[in-house]
């Protein structure tokens, strides 16, 4: 049975990381977020530490395949790595409804931020142009200028007119 909460957060097992990177990436247009970090942590064997559970998700239920029922949460995730820096991941099937649940689960996440010591924070979500792209480019926003050219030699575009960050996104890279 889960217990009331406002923004709760169940860790299975403590971190164990090192300087970590934390990537976040949740539920949101084209469910881009959500499905990138889901890839990593399944594509790179990442272990299962935690889950974020929140009052402030929509109120509903996801039916899974054997038909039992899981609420919306967030998944959390490390991967000790040898040759690159560890990684915090953090997925999920929902964000807050709310503008005070949005700062509420984004201000946990930040806890977890700080327990991991992680000193990168790297948000992943979709942007909605309203038309179809033949050829998908890559946006990106820093905090700060000293990191600008790192992200730029990876491709992501820096020279562009996108105003916004929507969500837990957004909150995240301001409150860290």
């Amino acid at each position: 049975m889960i217990k009331r909460m406002t923004v709760r957060l169940d860790m299975e097992k403590e971190l164990d990381t090192e300087n970590p990177v934390f990537i976040e990436g949740l539920a949101g247009i084209g469910h881009i977020g959500k499905t990138t970090v889901a890839y990593l942590a399944d594509h790179l064997e990442a272990d299962k530490v935690g889950e974020l559970y929140s009052h402030h998700f929509p109120p509903y239920t996801i039916v899974k395949d054997n038909k039992t029922v899981d609420l919306l949460k967030n998944n959390i995730y490390q991967l000790k790595r040898d040759d690159a820096r560890d990684l915090v991941l953090i997925e999920g099937n929902a964000q807050a409804s709310t503008p005070q649940g949005h700062y509420e689960v984004a201000e946990k996440i930040m806890e977890l931020v700080d327990e991991a010591e992680a000193s990168e924070i790297i948000t992943i979500g979709g942007y909605g142009t309203g038309d179809v792209v033949e050829e998908p480019d890559v946006f990106g926003a820093v905090t700060t200028e000293e990191v600008k050219d790192e992200y730029s030699e990876h491709g992501i575009n820096l020279d562009h007119d996108v105003g916004q960050i929507v969500g837990a996104s957004g909150l995240i890279l301001g409150l860290g």
